[in-house]
């Protein structure tokens, strides 16, 4: 054999057992050579490949953001200590289980769609949602959960990073609200010129009504007086909106009409001499989010464009509002988060642009160009943290030859939008019913019964809760309408009682104190209705709980 014959050592082995001998020996005399050419350097890959992973896992666990990992069923395979630190939940109470288990009742099943839409279609979904803690307690994270593909799995995993935001929140509508009420006093001066507008017009067609001869004219002026009133009336509406605290609440809407309120409430505030253009889109795009918080969002954008006009020259204001696919989008890389289909909304003016020394910080907090007095400096960053909040994007660029652009990016929801019929009728009575009218205002109380009893309707007064339990006691009634907030005893209090011994009592409550309307409960038998309130809409609310009542 070859070992044998190169040390020139015979044997009187079997050749079977010369080879195995002879390979033996070859191995043992080349492994030193095997040791350091090829076992040694995969050991020391394998060991740099083990720390690298120790430091990951290491560099992972001990990250201040709560880090993620669910396989393709969606079930959490690994989170770092963090996830312990936000949730209160230790690593073995959620692994191989759904993150679902965190779910508050802030976000609804149509929030979760959408977000795995996003997810499905674009690789990744970035955005704010309230989860609770094994305590109870909910807490605001911002997450960002992304699509990984890798070579060992057919099936893809998902990555969501967690931040606890729930105090930066806070901040932010702290400073929101700050924003908020400085531009009230510039809003009510606007809404102020506008109501007496309107005012002069009522009185004008008033008094016109009154010596008119043509039964056809009368009712033309009484009609323009109608919805000269409740003009003025959203006026009122959209001074309140942008004036109080709300609870955000997002839900999936048709947003063309909350972009057409926001817009008019904007006008109020600009100058007669601005041109003013605005173009919607056709149809109604649907939009998950809070519309108070968008409509904010459009006076800031408008306030600001208004701000940038120059005092003599050209002075336009142009809001363009279109829905958008994500493949042609030239701004798609700078965006944190991309939707497949997406709603964008530029504000233009006709202003001098804005310095490139300045553009780096118009959404800094207090950050500000105008004089002592003229603003906070809130508006902008209010703005661009009110569209992160709702996974969209806010980029600004100077315009050609002159003017600025700022152009928002929202994800559209692919819901469809639900018809809404419109009322356009007054609903007389069908059957014999008595109602019952609650107000402390002597004259929305007589006016009420006018109107009812034009319908058809017999009726009952009472001037407060109380008066109206007393008459419930002697008479029987078969409906209520009622005012919430009363001296003596409230509505909703009242009607507590009333139901004692009528459970199922249709019940329709109005006030002009929209916050009370949370107090409310909310049943089958029970209807709300804001002041100042349409006839049409009244008359169909008591003709169908009514019917139903006397039906069942």
């Amino acid at each position: 054999m070859l070992l044998f014959d190169a040390l020139q050592i015979s044997s009187t082995f079997p050749a079977s057992i010369e080879a195995f001998l002879d390979a033996f020996g070859l191995i043992f005399i080349s492994s030193p050579l095997i040791y350091i050419m090829i076992i040694r350097p995969l050991l020391q890959k394998s060991k740099a490949s083990q720390r690298k992973i120790d430091i990951l896992l290491a560099a992972l666990d001990g990250a201040s953001n709560c880090i993620m990992i669910s396989n393709s069923d969606a079930d959490v395979i690994y989170v770092n200590q963090a996830f312990t630190t936000i949730t209160g939940y230790d690593a073995q109470d959620i692994l191989g289980k759904n993150p679902r288990m965190l779910q508050s009742d802030k976000q609804d099943q149509q929030f979760y769609k959408m977000m795995w839409h996003t997810i499905h279609t674009v690789g990744e979904w970035q955005g704010e949602l309230w989860n609770r803690r094994k305590d109870g307690s909910e807490y605001l994270e911002s997450l960002h959960i992304k699509t990984v593909h890798t070579k060992y799995a057919a099936k893809p995993y998902y990555i969501g990073i967690i931040t606890d935001i729930t105090l930066k929140k806070q901040h932010e509508t702290l400073l929101a609200h700050a924003e908020k009420m400085a531009s009230i006093g510039t809003l009510v001066g606007g809404i102020a010129h506008n109501f007496n507008n309107l005012l002069s017009s009522i009185i004008g067609n008033a008094y016109l009504a009154q010596d008119e001869t043509n039964p056809s004219k009368t009712n033309e002026r009484l009609q323009l007086i109608e919805r000269i009133s409740f003009d003025a009336s959203e006026m009122v509406k959209s001074l309140l909106v942008f004036a109080r605290n709300h609870d955000p609440k997002k839900k999936n809407i048709a947003i063309t009409p909350v972009l057409k309120h926001a817009i008019q409430t904007a006008k109020f505030r600009l100058p007669d001499d601005i041109i003013f253009t605005v173009n919607l889109p056709d149809g109604e795009p649907m939009l998950y989010c809070d519309a108070v918080e968008i409509q904010q969002v459009m006076l800031n954008l408008i306030s600001n464009a208004r701000d940038a006009l120059p005092e003599q020259g050209e002075r336009s204001i142009r809001i363009n509002v279109r829905q958008t696919h994500s493949e042609p989008c030239h701004g798609r890389q700078q965006c944190n988060n991309c939707s497949a289909h997406a709603l964008k909304i530029s504000v233009q003016d006709s202003g001098s642009g804005i310095s490139d020394d300045v553009l780096p910080h118009i959404f800094d907090p207090f950050f500000s160009t105008k004089e002592v007095g003229m603003g906070t400096g809130l508006g902008l960053s209010t703005t661009f943290s009110t569209i992160q909040a709702h996974g969209g994007s806010l980029h600004t660029h100077n315009l050609e030859p002159q003017g600025c652009s700022f152009e928002v990016c929202l994800p559209l929801s692919f819901t469809e939008s639900q018809d809404v019929s419109e009322v356009n009728h007054v609903q007389t009575a069908k059957k014999n019913a008595t109602i019952l009218i609650v107000d402390d205002e002597p004259m929305v109380r007589n006016t009420l019964q006018q109107v009812m009893g034009s319908l058809g309707y017999k009726t009952l007064l009472a001037n407060q809760g109380q008066e109206a339990i007393n008459i419930m006691q002697q008479k029987h009634v078969d409906l209520v309408i009622s005012d919430v907030v009363m001296p003596v005893l409230d509505g909703v209090s009242a009607v507590a009682i009333m139901r004692q011994s009528q459970p199922k009592l249709p019940v329709i409550f109005i006030t002009g104190y929209e916050q009370k309307f949370d107090e409310i409960i909310q049943n089958a038998h029970t209807q709300r209705i804001a002041k100042p309130f349409d006839i049409k809409i009244l008359s169909q609310e008591v003709h169908v709980l009514l019917q139903d009542t006397l039906e069942s």
